[in-house]
């Protein structure tokens, strides 16, 4: 089991030093330093061998020989000044390779171990000559444990930035589907309620052709139905929805800087005339109605309000005619004001027992996230049996 462990770790290890040539040859520099040291070096060192063979093996097995080259100037001290000292270059590849493979606390701990390690000897006994040469040595072992802990830190800061860019990626993906979602809601909803609506009042109207006006009442269903279910697979759930909005919230409001103070001179016709369409078509299908712009200030409408605004009429509309009571009454006012822009919509809902068309709640939600977006609101109250839709756009 062991031995399999072992065998596994080394094949992981080669595999690693594949995707990070960069070690190999920063142990091979060490190497070919330490045996320069040694050919130029008088004295013979009984620590070379051993550091040679921990320094090559930490390819394979690094926090073991990096451990035992730390505990190299440990056993120095125990042993006789004849048996030579370890190389400073081991000591100093060791120390800069704990700190890299570890945190910051191991990494002073062994600085100060290191540290200690070369003032022992030079506290007791006593020496004079050799308590001066320390600050050399506790300055290159500071050195090395700061090199490798600003690697470590570089590569986090490098990961913490790839964690960024992917979460915003999967944000991006999200709001498109979000966006998708909203679109097809927006393109498809509106005309297959319209034909679905159509269908059963000219059921109503001419019972002789009844049969031919249920295959159509029965396909737009069924249609809105489809469309209805590529919407919840393409949407998310609300709180993911919350989140997209609080992460795009910033850059949505750098990106419509501009478009927000641009002025729409027509902005009002074109409000005028989206309400006069949607009147003429609720009319055709037997709704009784109205609706009415007032403006109270003398100012014009931003690109940005009129956008929100227009996408909100229809919807709203769009919702009179897949859920209001049949021929029923409603009203949808539009009142400009000199910071705001307010819409009210009122309607009667439909009796139990009445055929609805299918109710998914998305096109409000959609509208709701969107003017969240933009600091307005919509909020909806239901009293005696009568539907209240209440926005609020701010006209910067």
């Amino acid at each position: 089991m062991v031995i399999s462990n072992i065998a596994w770790h080394i094949r992981h290890r080669l595999s690693t030093l594949r995707q990070h040539p960069y070690m190999c040859l920063i142990t091979v520099v060490v190497l070919l330093v330490m045996i320069w040291e040694t050919a130029t070096d008088s004295r013979p060192s009984y620590f070379f061998v051993p550091q040679c063979v921990l320094i090559a093996s930490s390819l394979l097995l690094p926090r073991l020989s990096y451990w035992a080259l730390i505990s190299l100037p440990i056993i120095e001290i125990l042993l006789p000044d004849s048996m030579g000292a370890p190389s400073l270059t081991g000591e100093v590849f060791a120390i800069a390779m704990l700190s890299y493979t570890t945190n910051n606390a191991i990494s002073a701990a062994i600085t100060v171990l290191m540290c200690a390690t070369q003032a022992l000897p030079a506290l007791v006994p006593l020496n004079l000559q050799a308590f001066i040469s320390l600050p050399p040595f506790a300055i290159s072992f500071a050195l090395a444990a700061l090199g490798g802990c600003s690697l470590r830190w570089r590569e986090s800061q490098i990961a913490s930035q790839r964690r960024v860019a992917i979460v915003e990626e999967q944000n991006k993906a999200m709001l498109h589907d979000i966006d998708t979602a909203d679109q097809l809601h927006d393109a498809l909803t509106g005309q297959l309620s319209y034909i679905a609506r159509m269908a059963q009042r000219q059921m109503r109207l001419d019972s002789t052709n009844t049969e031919s006006w249920n295959l159509v009442n029965q396909s737009a269903l069924t249609a809105l139905d489809n469309v209805h279910r590529i919407i919840d697979q393409l949407g998310h759930s609300a709180q993911a929805a919350h989140d997209i909005d609080q992460t795009v919230m910033a850059m949505d409001e750098r990106d419509t800087n501009n478009h927000a103070r641009s002025s729409d001179p027509h902005a009002l016709d074109v409000l005028r005339q989206q309400m006069q369409r949607h009147d003429d078509t609720l009319q055709s299908l037997g709704f009784k109605g109205s609706s009415s712009l007032l403006q109270t200030n003398v100012g014009s409408v931003s690109s940005r309000s009129l956008t929100l605004a227009t996408g909100v009429l229809d919807e709203l509309y769009g919702n009179i005619t897949r859920h209001a009571r049949g021929e029923s009454q409603y009203t949808v006012s539009v009142m400009v004001n000199a910071d705001s822009m307010e819409i009210v919509e009122f309607n009667p809902l439909p009796h139990t027992g009445d055929n609805p068309l299918p109710h998914s709640g998305h096109g409000l939600d959609a509208q709701r996230r969107i003017l969240k977006r933009h600091g307005g609101k919509l909020t909806t109250d239901i009293d005696d049996n009568n539907w209240t839709v209440f926005v609020s756009i701010p006209l910067p």
